[in-house]
C-alpha cells in the first residue's frame, strides 16, 4: 500500500511539472506520451503506421491522378517484379509499393482536401477538432501549429494554418 501511494505521489509531482520553452512529456490519462516544445507536438499513435486505407486496387480510388508505374526488381524473391507507383494530382502525392499479393503506401503529401485520411481527417480540419479524434485536447496543444505523430518507422506531419489543417506528409519509412 505504502508503494501504491509512493507511486500516485510521483504521477502527481509528474504531472505537476510546468511546461516551459523546454520539451515537456504528458501521459495524462486516456492519451499517449506526448512532447511539447515550442514548436509542435509529439506522439506515438499506431494512426501513423497507416493513415490512408486505399484498398485491393488503388486506380479505383484514384482515378482522376496522373499514375506512373515503375518496375523494381525484388530483393528477396527471385525473379519477382514488383511495381513502384507514383500518383500525383495538382499538388498531392501518393507512392504506393505493389508486390503481387498485397501494397502498401510508402510515401504520400496532401496538399488539398480531397484525401481523406483515416479518422475523417482531412484539410480543413479545425485543429480542436483534430486533437479530439486523437483524445489529445488541451490548451497546450491547441497553441501549436505542427503536429508530428511516430509509429515504428512511420512519421506523419499535420501542418496548420489559422486553426485549420493545410498540409499534411506521411513517410512511411524505407522499404528495404
Amino acid at each position: 500500500m505504502r508503494l501504491l501511494k509512493s507511486i500516485g505521489l510521483f504521477g502527481l509531482l509528474l504531472t505537476g511539472i510546468s511546461c516551459t520553452d523546454k520539451a515537456k512529456t504528458d501521459t495524462s490519462e486516456n492519451q499517449q506520451p506526448t512532447t511539447a516544445d515550442k514548436d509542435q507536438i509529439v506522439f506515438e499513435d499506431s494512426f501513423a503506421a497507416e493513415p490512408l486505407q486505399i484498398g485491393q486496387d488503388f486506380r479505383d480510388k484514384f482515378s482522376d491522378f496522373e499514375i506512373k508505374a515503375e518496375p523494381i526488381k525484388n530483393k528477396y524473391t527471385a525473379g519477382q517484379v514488383d511495381t513502384i507507383f507514383t500518383l500525383t494530382k495538382n499538388g498531392d502525392a501518393l507512392v504506393i509499393y505493389k508486390l503481387p499479393s498485397t501494397q502498401f503506401i510508402t510515401d504520400m503529401t496532401i496538399n488539398s482536401d480531397r484525401i481523406v485520411l483515416s479518422k475523417n481527417i482531412r484539410l480543413g480540419t479545425s485543429k480542436t477538432d483534430f486533437y479530439k479524434k486523437f483524445g489529445q485536447l488541451d490548451t497546450v496543444r491547441l497553441k501549436k501549429d505542427h503536429v508530428h505523430i511516430w509509429e515504428t518507422q512511420s512519421n506523419i506531419d499535420f501542418i496548420f494554418t489559422a486553426d485549420k489543417l493545410s498540409k499534411i506528409v506521411w513517410d512511411g519509412g524505407e522499404i528495404d
